[in-house]
């Protein structure tokens, strides 16, 4: 799988945007480490597109492990 990359449409040069991002491809291990080295290397990512609660759940731990939010009151399961 190859991801859709593209500069930051305000033309800053610290980051960039990847469009249409799957939860499918976030099962490939060579597609996750490809998204740490672009965060290492361009220090911010925008995600264009839909993004569902288990797609932020699995994006999230592309970057590390999750921790539950200090307030209880917006836990979700």
């Amino acid at each position: 799988m190859s991801l859709k990359i593209r500069t930051l449409d305000s033309g800053n040069t610290d980051g960039i945007k990847i469009l249409d991002l799957r939860e499918a491809e976030l099962q490939d291990p060579e597609t996750c480490a490809e998204l740490r080295s672009l965060w290492i290397k361009h220090g911010l990512i925008v995600f264009n597109g839909e993004i569902t609660n288990s797609l932020h759940i699995a994006l999230s731990r592309v970057f590390g492990d999750l921790e539950r939010h200090p307030v209880k009151e917006i836990w979700v399961e």
